[in-house]
């Protein structure tokens, strides 16, 4: 049976990834009905292409492929929720694929949003810039001044903590380290408000779980 887990990636932006369902054929990317979510800014980029690779873990050697599904944005509507399944492809020439995978996605229009200017100020933009470049010593000068909102939320309505969960698994171990501590230290942070919740309803533990 194969231990599955994807990667989604959208022109030059961070890769993102999956948490790796084991022994299991069918797998299901979510936790108590809560499915795994991942927000990207596709604005600041020209291509059009979302793609999701799909593979098997090896805990020795390399990962097999198990296909691939290119998504056009260009042909979504805007605002609208899709939920539909969709046939992987090969990822390379040869590669033998069987099987579909199911996504559900949307594209919001939030051209109109600045959420820089509305959201961050002085030392919390500074703050947010170390969580999303995973610098943990930069993080740490920001994160105990009077004059951060750390509840602060971007224009998904994602917290600092909604930020450090949706990183998915970290290829380099200094990076994985810094984000976990940086999680440890806003759980810790006596203003903290771990309710808010995302434009989909969802907190930063259903992510994280």
């Amino acid at each position: 049976m194969p231990d599955a887990y994807c990667t989604i990636k959208f022109g030059s932006m961070k890769k993102k990834k999956t948490k790796c369902i084991k022994h299991t054929a069918d797998p299901k990317w979510s936790i108590l009905g809560h499915n795994e979510e991942f927000t990207m800014d596709t604005s600041r980029e020209k291509g059009k292409e979302l793609v999701v690779k799909c593979y098997d873990w090896n805990k020795f050697g390399l990962d097999d492929r198990l296909g691939k599904v290119i998504v056009n944005l260009d042909e979504l509507e805007i605002n609208r929720k899709y939920d539909d399944w969709f046939p992987l492809i090969p990822q390379k020439s040869g590669d033998a694929v069987t099987g579909d995978i199911r996504i559900v996605l949307m594209l919001r229009d939030n051209s109109e949003e600045q959420p820089d200017q509305q959201v961050y100020s002085n030392y919390t933009k500074l703050l947010w810039d170390a969580v999303k470049e995973t610098d943990y010593i930069g993080f740490k000068q920001y994160i105990d001044m009077d004059d951060i909102d750390i509840n602060s939320v971007d224009h998904v309505n994602y917290t600092l903590l909604h930020t450090c969960v949706s990183m998915g698994s970290i290829s380099n171990r200094e990076k994985e380290e810094n984000n976990i501590k940086m999680i440890i230290d806003i759980l810790s942070h006596k203003d903290f408000d771990a309710n808010i919740a995302d434009i989909n309803g969802n907190t930063a533990f259903h992510i994280f779980c």
